[in-house]
């Protein structure tokens, strides 16, 4: 018998979004290495389970991964997670709750809402952190206040050897720098005199005086009186008011590959030969991605209209942010 749940689990080890068409999506998120709440030990780090119900459109994910496990066709394993969706709720329903082995379990609360409690024995989701034990952390005491040395006198004066030989190089940088100037500055300069220009007094030029008819003509010349004003150009004085263009981000995301690094995302769109492959950066991971969305609809477009993009990868999820 076919179980859904095993292949929610597969994939929970290796993806942060594991959508069950018709129930909600499980959501995985990292937590690094902390200290607990009283001080005294270091956490291992390790990554907790979350479900949102709002999020229960049908990615191909599972689908996909059920039909290449199985050996059955996509609508066949489509028609399976209704099937296995509506034992859920027929479950939580009746027996008001509904347990998952090592993901955790959905209660119904009274007022209907149905509850979501991880597992926290055992956890899938944290299987790569298994063997990572919590460290004991002791406080470290100072006891160099509380403890003098006996054997050394009080009056020893310490001296960094490293700030006396810092100062040494600068009184020897500076008497250098001295010693330099003065050399210089009593150095003789021989100066050649055959090219040197000397002052001297011109002698004046005598000319015969003007007549009086000449200046009289100079002075009754006329004079142009005309201003003139050069006015700058509307053209250049007048400004078109640009609007700024504004991205908007979109929302999802159509992912086929999750990595810890920017250079392993780097090197995964290298070998893949895919065109328009990019890297997204968020919540400490770098997800390479190929086509996005206002809704996980539109994001998810490829993959469903294109069946050898489908082929090539199954196992492509909606990201959304």
């Amino acid at each position: 018998m076919i179980s859904v749940t095993e292949h929610i689990r597969y994939l929970l080890t290796c993806h942060e979004c594991v959508i069950v068409p018709g129930w909600g999506a499980f959501v995985s998120q990292h937590v690094g290495a902390r200290l607990s709440s009283d001080g005294s030990e270091l956490l291992a780090p390790t990554r907790v389970l979350g479900f949102n119900p709002e999020v229960a459109h049908n990615d191909c994910m599972l689908a996909s991964s059920i039909s290449r496990r199985e050996g059955i066709n996509y609508d066949a394993s489509v028609a399976l997670i209704a099937n296995e969706v509506s034992m859920y709720f027929h479950r939580v329903d009746v027996l008001g709750e509904l347990v998952m082995p090592r993901i955790g379990k959905f209660v119904k609360s009274s007022n209907g809402a149905m509850l979501f409690e991880p597992d926290e024995d055992a956890p899938i989701v944290a299987a790569s952190y298994r063997g990572l034990p919590n460290v004991a952390v002791l406080p470290v005491a100072d006891v160099s206040a509380s403890q003098p040395e006996e054997n050394e006198p009080e009056h020893v004066l310490h001296v960094d050897l490293r700030r006396r030989i810092v100062a040494a190089a600068k009184v020897a940088a500076s008497v250098a720098a001295l010693l330099g100037m003065g050399v210089l500055l009593s150095t003789p300069v021989l100066v050649d005199d055959s090219s040197t220009d000397f002052a001297a007094v011109m002698t004046s030029e005598i000319t015969a005086p003007k007549s009086a008819q000449t200046l009289v003509r100079e002075i009754t010349a006329p004079i142009d009186s005309t201003l003139v004003f050069t006015l700058p150009s509307t053209s250049d004085s007048t400004s078109l008011a640009v609007k700024p263009h504004v991205v908007k981000e979109p929302r999802c995301y159509l992912v086929i590959a999750s990595c810890e690094t920017r250079r392993r995302a780097e090197k995964y769109i290298a070998q893949s030969g895919e065109s328009g492959l990019r890297i997204l950066e968020r919540d400490g991971r770098y997800r390479v991605y190929i086509a996005t969305g206002n809704n996980a609809e539109q994001a998810a477009r490829l993959k469903m209209t294109d069946a050898d993009f489908a082929r090539r990868h199954p196992d492509a999820w909606v990201y959304s942010r």
